[in-house]
């Protein structure tokens, strides 16, 4: 099986047509969503993604860059 060679996680914000609102969040003006490819030595490489309601994105993607990425490369 071939190592995980490098992680690539990114960050989307993306604007809704119309203000959203709810009772937990509040207005919601666009939704993230977070991806992450990994990147295998062989060249597979895969992809996947969560979203949030417009907030938490940039902690989710603070976990992948410096919690999961060095757990994950060199991992096979």
């Amino acid at each position: 099986m071939a190592r995980i060679e490098s992680v690539a996680a990114r960050r989307f914000a993306v604007p809704l047509d119309e203000v959203l609102t709810d009772a937990k969040h509040g207005d919601h003006t666009h939704f993230e969503l977070v991806t992450a490819t990994l990147r295998c030595e062989d060249g597979s490489e895969g992809t996947g993604y969560t979203y949030t309601g417009g907030k938490g994105g940039h902690a989710i993607l603070a976990m992948i860059e410096h919690d999961l990425t060095p757990m994950l490369v060199g991992a096979d």
